[in-house]
């Protein structure tokens, strides 16, 4: 049921130690005695959701996951959203970039390398699972039957998954496709939908096959994607192939500052693009709509 590689997991678990450890954090038993400087939150419900999952992916006691995620998160002063943890996975890139960089060659084998690290970041991301019957996505596909939603590059699904309850809540019958690169995220995103109720679908992106084969479908989730692959018209042109006409692209085509695998921040070609192909630009940047 669940997938992933364990040599890479386990490769990636040392490193994380060693990275700790040069940072001067203690993992060990007596450090987690001593009392820490720590402001976290409540847990979210994707946290809460976590720790169930992890507790079945390695059957262990749930309360054991619980613990194992706390001393995880407590051991950065504001957890895994904070600013301190940002900087740790920055120096992991610097670290690793000789083996693991962001060159088109290497992308692919990258992102499942950092997977536990970004996934760790994906979920101290705040809720966005409310979407009342005025939002814009929902009133422009109101009279559809039923909806198909595309979360290309979906992470943990946060804005989707949200937006499907929405259909769902309108008694509007809604299937979600959720595609990215394999990681260890992908068991987990497919948890999260399976929980809620979504009657949801994965799609591994690869090198040989990028972007994959599709059905057609009624709006397009792509935020926080476009900066990060190399020829985002291309991709754009691929993702547009399928969606349904008068369909919706939900994205984030404003520029970007460069980093570790932004490795698109400028993305004004995609804006004169996406114009240029007939669509009208609801909200600035992030919401489109495909021409009848």
């Amino acid at each position: 049921m669940f997938a992933g590689n364990k040599h890479e997991d386990h490769r990636m678990k040392r490193a994380i130690k060693w990275l700790l450890k040069r940072w001067g954090y203690s993992i060990s038993k007596e450090s987690r005695d001593q009392p820490q400087i720590c402001r976290l939150p409540p847990l979210s419900d994707t946290q809460e959701k976590f720790i169930e999952w992890n507790a079945l992916r390695l059957n262990i006691p749930r309360e054991t996951a619980r613990e194992r995620y706390l001393e995880s998160l407590s051991a950065f002063p504001d957890g895994h959203g904070g600013e301190k943890y940002k900087e740790f996975c920055n120096l992991s890139y610097r670290v690793f970039g000789g083996l693991y960089g962001d060159t088109e060659a290497e992308i692919f084998s990258s992102y499942p390398f950092y997977g536990p690290l970004h996934m760790l970041r994906f979920l101290s991301y705040p809720e966005k699972n409310i979407y009342t019957a005025n939002t814009d996505f929902i009133g422009l596909l109101k009279e559809r039957t039923e909806i198909t939603i595309l979360d290309f590059g979906c992470g943990l699904a946060h804005e989707s998954r949200g937006m499907a309850r929405a259909f769902l809540e309108l008694n509007k019958p809604c299937r979600l496709l959720l595609a990215d690169i394999p990681t260890i995220r992908k068991d987990f995103a497919l948890y999260l939908c399976r929980q809620a109720g979504i009657d949801a679908a994965f799609f591994d992106c690869r090198a040989e096959m990028p972007v994959p084969a599709f059905p057609k479908y009624d709006l397009l989730v792509a935020t926080e994607i476009f900066e990060h692959v190399y020829d985002p018209v291309k991709y754009f042109e691929a993702l547009n192939a399928n969606l349904n006409k008068g369909g919706l692209i939900y994205t984030n085509v404003s520029d970007h500052h460069r980093e570790f695998m932004h490795v698109s921040p400028n993305l004004e070609k995609l804006r004169t693009h996406i114009i240029a192909s007939g669509f009208q630009e609801i909200r600035d940047h992030t919401l489109f709509q495909k021409p009848y």
